[in-house]
């Protein structure tokens, strides 16, 4: 486990909102996807290892965000490798949203018998030793932290549409061979609108984690590693909204939750399939 403290003055984190977009969008947005730019002298060389639990506190202490790690530490050949000269990836699907305080934490590993040095007052990227012997506890101490998403039939989750054009890799890795480049933008926006952590969690959530077209279950094929996988589809073609404006969403009433096979096939029409139309499609094969 690693304690990674978020500072304002890095510019991508300079108020709560621009923390709390960073996490929502723009990791997922920096190639490679999940990026987290390392400054001078904030973890060690062999610092960082894959599926390391990561919790980001940021002003006076308040545990922000979860994640897991899905690297190694990495040296930074780009622009930015003056200033960051390493980085790690994220793991985008772990991220949740946190609660509580550094000092909270500190409570928790003394009740697990965990030693520690002062976390809430340490400048430094704590790392916490994961051994065999505290692996479990550490797992159970770090899910603690996770923030709650209290579901409600009329919750209503607010999401700014990209502004930004589409990368050329990312249209070219659109299965869509008849649409236009325009097309293609609205369209890859659309999905990353279905990636927003708050709204697919909670849409999960409430619709559970079988397909609603093709039934398929992934903890029933899986087992332990399927368990509680699904992705998100939005029913709505937000993409034709213009760019940079709020939209409200209800996970229970805009999303629906799609195995990955029939989530790409519903994308592969332009304008999407509906959920029937594509479950009539499968029945009809199956038949």
């Amino acid at each position: 486990m690693r304690i990674i403290k978020l500072s304002p003055d890095d510019p991508d984190m300079r108020t709560p909102e621009m923390v709390k977009d960073y996490f929502n969008n723009k990791l997922r947005e920096r190639n490679p996807q999940g990026q987290f730019l390392v400054t001078k002298g904030r973890i060690a060389e062999k610092g960082m290892w894959p599926g390391e639990l990561l919790i980001f506190s940021y002003i006076k202490g308040n545990i922000v965000y979860l994640a897991e790690s899905n690297s190694f530490l990495f040296r930074n050949e780009g622009e930015e490798s003056e200033r960051y000269p390493k980085y790690f990836l994220i793991d985008i699907e772990s991220i949740r949203e946190g609660k509580g305080h550094l000092r909270d934490l500190e409570d928790a590993l003394d009740r697990h018998g965990i030693p520690h040095k002062n976390i809430a007052n340490t400048r430094c990227w704590y790392p916490i030793n994961e051994s065999e012997d505290n692996k479990d506890k550490l797992k159970e101490i770090w899910e603690s932290f996770k923030s709650p998403i209290p579901f409600k039939d009329n919750q209503i989750i607010e999401i700014i549409i990209p502004g930004q054009v589409p990368s050329e890799d990312d249209l070219f890795q659109l299965d869509l061979p008849e649409s236009t480049y325009e097309e293609r933008c609205r369209i890859q926006n659309h999905r990353k609108v279905e990636r927003n952590p708050q709204a697919a969690q909670a849409a999960k959530q409430f619709h559970g984690y079988t397909c609603q077209v093709c039934a398929f279950n992934y903890e029933k094929v899986y087992g332990k590693l399927g368990h509680k996988y699904i992705e998100a589809h939005h029913l709505k073609p937000m993409y034709e909204l213009p760019p940079n404006q709020a939209i409200k969403v209800s996970p229970k009433d805009d999303f629906a939750v799609l195995c990955s096979n029939c989530h790409r096939m519903i994308h592969r029409e332009n304008p999407i399939l509906s959920l029937i139309e594509l479950r009539e499609i499968v029945q009809k094969i199956k038949k």
